[in-house]
């Protein structure tokens, strides 16, 4: 795992070191155990884990917390940054957000988004066009 991850990959190792838990820090204990790796020796642990978080380090997903140990720095666990918050727990919130921030569309809404988007981009030529119904030739423009 030399090289860098996509946020994609970098989140399901994410969701597999947190495992279950809603805390927003782990231990290398419980990573190891969480990721199967239990059994296996404790240094060869810790250099797998140095090799995964430096493959999602541009992601600026976790934070590592050292220890220093007989004057040795080693990493005692991992903490979520805000971006590998909603990464881990982000679906969860947006389907709160959705059934909470329902609006009405309407017209004079959707001139009012379209006028947003045209200062958005104003490469863009946006046009919006509306017709009464399906038997009606009647065009409304906005």
């Amino acid at each position: 795992m030399s090289k860098s991850l996509s946020q994609e990959t970098a989140a399901a190792w994410i969701k597999r070191l947190f495992g279950d838990t809603t805390s927003n820090y782990v231990t290398v204990e419980a990573i190891w155990s969480n990721a199967g790796r239990s059994g296996n020796a404790k240094e060869k642990n810790r250099g797998w884990l140095y090799n995964l978080l430096g493959s999602i380090k541009h992601l600026d997903l976790v934070e590592k917390d050292y220890d220093t140990v007989r004057g040795v720095r080693t990493i005692r666990g991992i903490r979520l940054t805000e971006a590998g918050e909603r990464i881990l727990r982000g679906n969860a919130s947006r389907q709160e957000a959705s059934t909470h921030e329902i609006r009405q569309v309407t017209f004079k809404s959707v001139k009012e988004d379209i006028g947003k988007l045209r200062e958005q981009y104003p490469e863009f030529i946006i046009v919006f066009d509306a017709y009464l119904g399906p038997d009606d030739e009647k065009e409304v423009s906005m």
